[in-house]
Order: C-alpha cells, then structure tokens, then sequence
C-alpha cells in the first residue's frame, strides 16, 4: 500500500479578515452592556444579584462565541502557515538565501 500524506485543509475558505472584524465588533458589543449593566447598578434599577447573573450570562454566551471562532480561526492559521510557509522555503531554494 502506498503511503499517504496528509494534506490539511482549512476550516473555511473566504477571506479571514472578516471574521477578525466580527469578532472584534462582537467584543466591543459585550465591553458596552457590560458598562451600561453597570450603570443601571449604580441607579439600582435591578438587584446585584439579576445584574450578576445578566453579567454571568453575556460573559458565557461571549467566551462562547470566542471559543467556536478561534477554534475554526486556528485551524485556518495553522493551514496558512504551513502553505505559506512552504512558498516561502521554495522560494528561498530557486532564489537563493
């Protein structure tokens, strides 16, 4: 049997920066109702203890949502780096060091 090698692919083929950008954006989002959930503390418009569990709930859907986007970011970066890695390295032998 002939041996096979291990090609890897990316987990998405469009542009990354977008999906940069979205994070980033989502992030900023969640900094804003974490600041105007303090807000409405200071006027006590809800008990510390609903305020708290709102907090608790945006941070988890925002580490969640986080989490899901690097993980398929990470799998595109480490395809990237090997294919651009070795243009890099043929480049370096046809041209020279």
């Amino acid at each position: 049997m002939a041996a096979s090698k291990f090609k890897p692919t990316p987990g998405f083929r469009q542009p990354k920066f977008p999906l940069y950008q979205a994070l980033y954006q989502i992030n900023q989002a969640f900094e804003t109702i974490h600041v105007n959930l303090e807000i409405l503390d200071d006027y006590e418009v809800f008990p510390i203890a609903l305020l708290q569990q709102f907090g608790a709930a945006a941070q988890e859907l925002r580490a969640g949502i986080n989490h899901s986007a690097v993980s398929r970011l990470d799998q595109r970066e480490i395809f990237d780096w090997g294919k651009y890695g070795k243009r890099r390295r043929a480049n370096e032998k046809k041209f020279g060091d």
